[in-house]
């Protein structure tokens, strides 16, 4: 008994089962909370590494398309499909590296407070963080596979470092809770909040609709939560609609189980999804604040950080295109906006695209990447490895004189006994 860890529940002497107090009845959540809290710290960091390699390799790398200029080939970062791809990437990996400070700091507040026997909190922690830990891990595996497939062939050798990463990470979309069942448990509490009118707006069931007119409207931060919270409120006023609809004919009770919320899942993660936009964008806003009022960030970088946060909340708003436009928050003219003012940011961070990876302080040690150097020698350090390569130590490789290539390939049969190619 001394060593069955019960601290909030425990077990007699006789063997009788003392669950906890009916106000910490959850506490056991704390710990998968704990978990998931430090997964969503962790995205921002896992992602960054993959935007520093790609946009490192893509600065120096160069192809086709003369410069009318210099004539030189044209930097691949300056393709206008490459620097839209990495940019946004780049604002992610910023976004849930502010998100993952943020939610520790959550969770460190649940503790002290836990200890003061106040378990107030934890619900919405656990939803909070069941929902960024999927959101996060979905945008981190599709970030860093998008940043291997910019770096073309490069990106898929190992030397690149790129693979390495996304093996070692994207098994985080299913440990600790499928992705999926994740988002559920969020809007599960979302659909309870709004029931219970705890849910602010989302609970009155009131949208609203745009008012900015130019594409410059778009990139304050007010534009950004306006029309994300008008989303999640259409999303849960539809989500609830069709959960009492597929009840039955006079049943108004919403059920979190069987035939209806099975039904519903799909718009219930969409909900959810919309939520954490907000959330991770508002954690942005936040620590931007805070840098424009420290000392100890310059004028340049302040405003550096402000281009990024813009982009990031612009591409929160592409994500959620469609609930704009079916919802009415935006006319076709106003999302062509959002596009239009989501190509002049990308393109505004081009010239500041190094030196925002660079800030992430990542060595080249632990990125181990030959074209993710910090000083731009990656041919003479993709020479160097292969040099080192066992593979690479005789002209015909290890499985030459293993006696299965050389007889396959001289002795004059194919393979199965049949005859060999002419070529």
């Amino acid at each position: 008994r001394d060593a069955m860890l019960m601290r909030y529940s425990h077990v007699e002497r006789d063997g009788t089962y003392v669950p906890p107090p009916k106000q910490n009845s959850k506490a056991s959540y704390a710990t998968m909370v704990y978990v998931r809290a430090t997964i969503v710290r962790d995205a921002g960091d896992f992602l960054g590494r993959a935007a520093t390699i790609a946009t490192r390799y893509t600065s120096i790398r160069r192809q086709s398309s003369p410069d009318p200029v210099t004539k030189r080939e044209l930097q691949i970062l300056d393709y206008q499909n490459v620097y839209e791809t990495l940019l946004p990437i780049v604002a992610q990996s910023y976004a849930l590296k502010f998100m993952g400070k943020n939610m520790m700091s959550m969770y460190d507040g649940f503790v002290k407070a836990r200890e003061q026997g106040d378990f107030s909190a934890l619900p919405e922690l656990h939803a909070l963080s069941s929902g960024l830990k999927a959101f996060c891990t979905d945008v981190a595996s599709v970030g860093i596979e998008a940043c291997r497939r910019t770096c073309g062939g490069q990106g898929y050798s190992v030397l690149s470092g790129l693979p390495t990463i996304y093996t070692s990470y994207v098994q985080n979309v299913t440990w600790e809770g499928d992705n999926n069942v994740m988002y559920l448990q969020m809007a599960r509490y979302l659909v309870k909040q709004v029931l219970g009118g705890g849910a602010g707006d989302m609970a009155s069931g009131r949208m609203t609709r745009s008012t900015s007119r130019r594409p410059e409207d778009w990139t304050s931060p007010e534009a950004v939560v306006g029309a994300l919270s008008s989303v999640e409120t259409y999303l849960a006023k539809g989500a609830l609609a069709k959960l009492r609809a597929l009840a039955g004919p006079g049943n108004r009770e919403v059920l979190f189980e069987g035939t209806a919320w099975n039904q519903s899942t799909m718009d219930l993660v969409q909900l959810a999804k919309c939520r954490c936009r907000r959330v991770v964008f508002d954690a942005f806003v936040q620590e931007v604040g805070k840098a424009a009022a420290s000392p100890d960030v310059d004028a340049r970088s302040r405003v550096a950080l402000q281009q990024v946060c813009t982009l990031f909340g612009l591409l929160c708003l592409q994500e959620s295109g469609a609930e704009l436009l079916e919802s009415s928050h935006v006319t076709p003219e106003q999302y062509r906006d959002i596009k239009t003012a989501f190509k002049a940011a990308c393109k505004q961070l081009r010239d500041n695209a190094v030196a925002l990876v660079d800030a992430f302080g990542y060595e080249d040690y632990l990125l181990n990447s030959a074209i993710g150097r910090a000083d731009g020698n990656i041919y003479e350090d993709l020479l160097r490895r292969a040099k080192a390569s066992p593979f690479n130590k005789t002209q015909t490789g290890p499985g030459w004189d293993s006696g299965v290539l050389k007889d396959l390939l001289k002795g004059g049969q194919g393979v199965g006994g049949g005859p060999t190619s002419k070529l």
